[in-house]
């Protein structure tokens, strides 16, 4: 009698820290075009890419372009999926993006590079921006801020967010760092 020895493997990919070419480049093509494109970029891995001075704004009254749970937090490991590409560290550049009017509900940003990034009238509800570079950034009429994250965030203003409130212009956003011990 031949003994057989079965071995399984299983291979599950839960975290992938990288982001995806082929929705990276879709945002890209869909923000750049002449005949400005809806975009639906919800829960795109946009991890360590470089997507600085991307229009992606709604017009006020029209559909909102979609970036919920889309992710551009830092990526903090290498990652063996085909069509993902890691840097691991590598910060996601959103330098001078605009996010106009733009729905970003559950977005992770992360220690994303968002200096300069326009986000007025943005739902930003349940938005992540905790160590993200927001130096310069526009906040003004965003809705649902007060469920935001901005823990450790460099704000429009160079301060730092660690605890309470911070507030300019008129614009008042929730550090939300949890409570030391």
């Amino acid at each position: 009698m031949k003994k057989q020895i079965v071995i399984c493997i299983f291979g599950i990919i839960s975290n992938m820290h990288g982001y995806s070419i082929v929705q990276v480049n879709a945002v890209k093509k869909r923000a750049s075009a002449s005949t400005r494109q809806y975009i639906n970029a919800s829960r795109i891995d946009g991890r360590g890419a470089d997507l600085s001075g991307i229009n992606v704004s709604s017009v006020a009254g029209a559909q909102k372009n979609k970036f919920d749970g889309a992710n551009f937090s830092t990526p903090t490991k290498p990652s063996k999926a085909s069509g993902i590409v890691s840097i691991p560290g590598a910060k996601t550049n959103l330098q001078n993006s605009n996010f106009t009017n733009t729905s970003c509900v559950s977005t992770n940003f992360q220690g994303a590079l968002l200096q300069g990034a326009n986000f007025s009238g943005a739902n930003i509800e349940y938005a992540n921006f905790s160590g993200a570079n927001l130096i310069g950034a526009n906040f003004n009429n965003v809705e649902y801020a007060d469920a935001a994250i901005f823990c450790g965030a460099i704000m429009p203003d160079g301060n730092v967010c660690n605890s309470g409130t911070w507030s300019s212009a008129g614009v008042t956003l929730q550090c939300h760092c949890p409570k030391k011990k």
